[in-house]
């Protein structure tokens, strides 16, 4: 997506205030006062809110795109909105991955975006919500959904899952509640890799061999196992 440095600083900064203010107090005034920029200027590329509303989900998309392909197996591929979602580093022509290290680059990308990310990942689950009746913001977080969809559908035929087109959605749904809970209800701990990891291999392993008993659980340190025992106090 082709933009002006200067639209791009006035997005970025957008995305930064509807993080911390929610999109409710995503304003043309607050984004011009948060980039640092003359009164005008937000309203001067994006006329409208619809506007800036777009803009915002097109860069999120672009970059949540960028952080799928950097992960695919076949390689980093340019995260173009315009391409089908099949050619954004496709997975059906990389060498196979055992299922751990499948669920290890899953971990890897939802780490980032609960991580590093995760005011851009707030902002886009308010956005989705937002745009669900609203056709161009819509359509732009929409590309991110399908390139998951098409990666993870890939990535299972290549493990040799029965139904990989239905289980696709299923690991997508459980990636996109998973990140939502962590969002909507942050543990006490952050999640690291190896808890995203462990829970994303029980998931793919149920896929590829439907009915298999999950792996043993390791005690997760962000989750309280159960009451404390009392001390005598």
């Amino acid at each position: 997506m082709s933009r002006t440095a200067r639209a791009q600083v006035l997005l970025d900064a957008a995305v930064t205030v509807a993080a911390a203010s929610g999109l409710r107090g995503l304003t043309h005034r607050a984004v011009d006062a948060h980039a640092g920029v003359a009164p005008g200027s937000t309203s001067y590329y994006f006329r409208t809110r619809q506007a800036l509303l777009v803009g915002m989900a097109e860069v999120i998309a672009e970059r949540e795109l960028a952080d799928i392909a950097r992960e695919a197996p076949s390689g980093p591929a340019e995260p173009v909105l315009s391409q089908p979602a099949e050619s954004v580093a496709s997975v059906a022509d990389a060498a196979t991955p055992s299922v751990a290290d499948a669920a290890a680059m899953m971990a890897r990308v939802t780490g980032h975006w609960l991580g590093p990310a995760r005011e851009r990942t707030r902002v886009r689950l308010e956005l989705s919500l937002l745009a669900a009746g609203q056709p161009e913001p819509a359509a732009a977080l929409a590309r991110v959904a399908d390139c998951f969809l098409e990666q993870t559908r890939a990535l299972l035929a290549a493990l040799g899952a029965p139904a990989p087109d239905r289980d696709a959605r299923l690991v997508r749904a459980a990636v996109e509640g998973l990140v939502y809970d962590d969002i909507a209800h942050p543990p006490p701990m952050p999640r690291d890799h190896a808890s995203l990891a462990r829970d994303f291999e029980t998931v793919l392993r149920w896929c590829v061999t439907p009915g298999s008993p999950a792996p043993d659980p390791t005690p997760d340190p962000c989750v309280s196992s159960g009451p404390l025992e009392s001390d005598g106090m």
